[in-house]
């Protein structure tokens, strides 16, 4: 999973072929569910490969289950969706299912995103797992910390200060 649909695009040119799926936003949902029928129904095969090119789009929402996930830097919150597609049904070993987290030197990341991806990079050096509560709760800590004035710009939350709720 990548995070923009150029890069997806550009990876799936590269290694197009036998097993090889593009998903994005950019496909209309009808061709969307037709490509998620093939790859399946390939899936169903154990014996064949299959490799999904996507952004985001198959983080929440879209029922598949691979046995490794490859998820290039994001939000804490996007890789753990991402990584919810390793071995979803839990029919693998667990040392078997890996989920990779990988960066792209030089490509340009997503207006908004780029934040959530330093702040990553950053528990990445300092967590061993950052599916751990101690690790999401840092990552919201330092995000909402750069993004304090960002959050209530029409001031909801000073003006309910002192309302019982």
């Amino acid at each position: 999973m990548v995070n923009t649909k150029k890069c997806a695009q550009q990876l799936y040119e590269q290694l197009s072929g036998d097993g090889v799926y593009h998903l994005s936003t950019s496909m209309y949902p009808k061709h969307r569910k037709k490509i998620l029928a093939q790859i399946k129904e390939r899936m169903s095969d154990k014996s064949k490969s299959c490799v999904l090119i996507s952004t985001s789009l198959v983080e929440a929402g879209v029922d598949l289950d691979f046995n490794s996930v490859y998820r290039q830097v994001a939000g804490v919150d996007s890789v753990i969706q991402a990584a919810g597609r390793c071995n979803r049904e839990g029919i693998e070993k667990k040392e078997n299912s890996k989920v990779y987290i990988f960066d792209i030197n030089g490509m340009k990341t997503v207006p908004g995103q780029s934040l959530q991806s330093s702040i990553t990079k950053g528990l990445l050096q300092d967590y061993h797992d950052i599916s751990n509560l101690e690790c999401i709760t840092e990552y919201f800590k330092r995000l909402y910390h750069f993004r304090e004035n960002d959050l209530d710009k029409k001031e909801y939350y000073r003006r309910i200060q002192g309302l019982e709720i």
